[in-house]
């Protein structure tokens, strides 16, 4: 028996290896010239995943597969890398004002942050459960040390502690379920998972192995009841960090979970409709009725988070090309409003030296800081889903998917729990205009970067929800790729 090369074509892997080359530069930079300015840190970041993102739009018209069948670079994965990347740029952005007050002035925490911006990139490229794991682990190892980034704060150290017990917690169900499925199949591959399957013989093992994949991504997509981890850790975390960890991480894990439910494990297998839907339900009615009585604005985002989890997993149930390309587009105009929503946080989120977190706290600022509270009001509308807005559209091709499925009473609770969340989204935009503070308060000099990261996420998310038309045919055409 001879021995054959896998094929490796590093091409393929292009945007990963460039995201990598600027993170271990980062890393390594301020090692040797303490004196490096934040402007040209930032800069190579920024530099980094716009180099990325063109190789991303380049691989666009060349899909392919390689390293023996374990990286598969189709345009539903390379469609998520967009996503990814777009958030990380915005991060970057938004993490530039405070970073000059309260971050240490390295490249560290850039550097961590693009490690994890390159785990999320690995995890979607492929359709191999072992790449997966790295990628998972590559992701979290970074997040677990952005999460606790401010060392001198309690509030910081102890979401870097409970995201990481929960999050050994979410890997131990992954392995478990991935070594079941393995021991039921003896493949790692989706395709050939499936394949195996439909030969026959795997019995219980595979069934229960996958629902154990489940649960490891639930963790990370802060499903109800594994969601216990998000307030604190959303709280705790670095504003920026918080808002690349939102959207960042559930993307990659409605990523996988489209695959294992689409490829891997299909419904001839486990009957995902109903699975799914239970946990959309119990996902999206905790959250928004959680989110209804949260006086910290952070903690309200955090359990508003949980509930768009459970408006995504209603076009996961409906288990077809429109539900995954419905995913895609509402990851793309959450990215936006989450991030953005965040670094308006980032901005007026200051008053001295204390965080302005509370909803009273942002009394009276609609006037006096006009541009940002029209920015964080456009946000609020959108996240609660009122036209024309890109969230209207977004939750509307996730119920439409879910319609044409014929899962109606799911989408009748899914309006229901959208119209329950308008009350706390208005709550603060209602706090910025049409109330008034007991003393003038004053918020810290934006930095032109985050200036730029809110006016490109303002453009997006009115512009996704009045000409979605280009956005959502790339998006259609990338839901059926590999499927």
């Amino acid at each position: 028996m001879e021995l054959s090369a896998p094929l490796i074509q590093l091409d393929l892997i292009t945007p990963q290896l460039i995201v990598l080359a600027a993170a271990i530069l980062l890393l390594l930079l301020p090692l040797f010239w303490r004196s490096l300015r934040r402007e040209f840190l930032a800069a190579i970041a920024l530099a980094g995943i716009a180099a990325a993102l063109a190789a991303t739009f380049w691989l666009w018209s060349r899909p392919g597969w390689g390293f023996a069948g374990m990286v598969t670079v189709d345009r539903f994965a390379l469609a998520f890398q967009a996503l990814f990347l777009l958030g990380g740029l915005l991060t970057v952005l938004i993490s530039f004002n405070r970073i000059e007050e309260e971050y240490v002035q390295h490249g560290d925490f850039f550097g961590l942050l693009l490690l994890a911006l390159f785990g999320l990139m690995v995890m979607t490229s492929t359709t191999h459960f072992l790449v997966i794991f790295l990628g998972l682990e590559i992701l979290s190892i970074a997040l677990y040390v952005l999460a606790g980034y401010r060392k001198m704060r309690v509030d910081s150290l102890e979401a870097a502690l409970k995201y990481l017990l929960l999050g050994a917690f979410a890997t131990g169900f992954f392995l478990y379920g991935v070594a079941l499925i393995y021991g039921a199949t003896g493949q790692l591959e989706m395709a050939h998972i499936r394949e195996a399957a439909a030969a026959g013989g795997a019995g219980w093992l595979l069934p229960a192995g996958a629902l154990l994949v489940l649960i490891g991504f639930a963790f990370k997509a802060a499903l109800v009841p594994f969601h216990m981890w998000t307030p604190d850790v959303y709280q705790g975390a670095p504003t920026p960090v918080t808002a690349f960890m939102s959207t960042g991480t559930k993307a990659a894990a409605f990523a996988v979970l489209a695959r294992l439910v689409s490829i891997a494990v299909p419904v001839e297998t486990i009957a995902w409709g109903p699975v799914l839907a239970v946990l959309a339900v119990l996902t999206m009615t905790v959250g928004n009725f959680m989110a209804i009585v949260q006086s910290n604005v952070k903690r309200m985002l955090a359990y508003s988070s949980i509930a768009h989890a459970g408006y995504l997993l209603v076009a996961l149930a409906a288990g077809n090309a429109a539900g995954r390309s419905a995913i895609l587009y509402y990851l793309l105009v959450y990215t936006l409003m989450n991030i953005g929503a965040f670094g308006v946080i980032a901005w007026l989120g200051r008053s001295g030296r204390e965080e302005r977190l509370t909803f009273e706290s942002y009394r009276g600022l609609g006037y006096r800081y006009p541009f940002v509270s029209l920015a964080m009001a456009a946000f609020m509308f959108s996240l609660a889903g009122i036209p024309p807005t890109g969230g209207f559209l977004g939750k509307f091709f996730l119920f439409a998917a879910a319609v044409r499925a014929e899962y109606i009473p799911l989408v009748v609770i899914a309006v229901l729990n959208a119209v329950v969340s308008v009350f706390y989204y208005l709550r603060l935009v209602v706090n910025l205009y049409m109330r008034e503070a007991e003393e003038p308060a004053e918020a810290g000099k934006a930095h032109p970067l985050l200036i730029a990261a809110l006016v490109i996420a303002l453009i997006g998310v009115v512009w996704l929800g009045v000409a979605p038309g280009g956005v959502l045919g790339a998006f259609n055409t990338a839901a059926t790729a590999g499927m």
